[in-house]
């Protein structure tokens, strides 16, 4: 119905998207591809390609090639790089309009196509096909690197550091946090006290984004990550960074099956000091298992130091 629509708007090509979506989880290929197809062609008729919206069914048409893959009209990487190109201009627009809160709330909207993307390039890995790891690695970072900038601490400090103007918006946003803090944490404090301080915390964020150029944290991970990592570590020295990845799995869901996505897993890139133009990647397992030992091991070792405590006093 959606498809012979002539209305071309947003609200038709989403549910375009949707109508795919469905059709793909119950491996009706053919007819996803084709309302996939529409609401690429609708969201682009409708403004610029760096748009959300788009992204998404960039995305889903490239988890169906996969599926389809080899005999998919297009590449499903190149759908992806597509979709990265706009959520990186999506990015930079919200770094540059909306507050901490905001910047958080739409990078985990995201998060959802950094799975998929990572998803993609372990099939790859696995079925011995090309992949370019130092590709995925340089996504990971500046995924998990913008995340990271945008943490009270970091971005407070580089703020006063760079832009004395905003200081005074600075000192206000610094004592409302630790107001914030102090009744967070006290028991006998409802919800609903908290609820104006945090309105008037992300009103104070909002305002600092119009005066500091948060873009240019966008910017700087951009550069050259793998080369600057590599220089700034020890001699014949290792960076292992570790993913949590929720799989995605690229095949229709059976009338048995429940679940589209597989039980999440842990991967590691890893980069080596004298040889930083070569990644590896390893598949450490299912995270569950994983997560059971870290934590008998860190209970093991919680009560090793409570005995030896104990014997020091004595």
């Amino acid at each position: 119905i959606y498809a012979q629509s002539t209305n071309i708007s947003r609200e038709t090509a989403v549910n375009l998207n949707n109508l795919g979506s469905v059709q793909a989880i119950l491996g009706e290929h053919d007819l996803a591809f084709y309302n996939f197809n529409a609401a690429r062609s609708q969201l682009r008729q409708l403004s610029d390609e760096a748009q959300p919206e788009l992204a998404v069914t960039l995305y889903h048409l490239a988890a169906l090639c996969v599926a389809k893959w080899p005999q998919a009209d297009e590449s499903p990487l190149a759908l992806m790089r597509q979709a990265n190109e706009i959520d990186d201009q999506a990015i930079d627009d919200v770094f540059r309009d909306s507050s901490e809160t905001g910047r958080l709330r739409f990078l985990g909207t995201r998060f959802r196509h950094f799975h998929i993307f990572l998803s993609y390039i372990l099939y790859l890995q696995k079925n011995e096909l090309p992949v370019d790891l130092r590709e995925a690695y340089r996504f990971v970072l500046r995924r998990k690197g913008l995340a990271t900038e945008i943490s009270a601490a970091k971005q407070t400090a580089v703020w006063q550091q760079h832009h004395p103007e905003a200081n005074a918006l600075l000192n206000q946003l610094s004592a409302l946090r630790q107001a914030i803090a102090c009744k967070a944490i006290h028991p006998n404090v409802p919800a609903e006290k908290l609820q104006p301080l945090l309105e008037q915390k992300e009103a104070l964020e909002t305002r600092l984004a119009q005066i500091v150029p948060a873009r240019t944290i966008q910017n700087d991970l951009k550069k050259e990550l793998l080369q600057t990592i590599g220089r700034a570590m020890p001699a014949n020295g290792a960076l292992v960074e570790f993913v949590r990845l929720k799989p995605n799995r690229f095949t229709a869901v059976l009338p048995h099956e429940k679940e589209r996505e597989e039980p999440e897993r842990y991967l590691a890139f890893v980069m080596h000091t004298n040889q930083p133009e070569i990644v590896q990647l390893f598949d450490l397992g299912l995270a569950k298992p994983i997560d059971e030992r870290v934590e008998a091991i860190g209970y093991r070792l919680d009560q090793a130091g409570r005995e030896e405590s104990s014997i020091r006093q004595a």
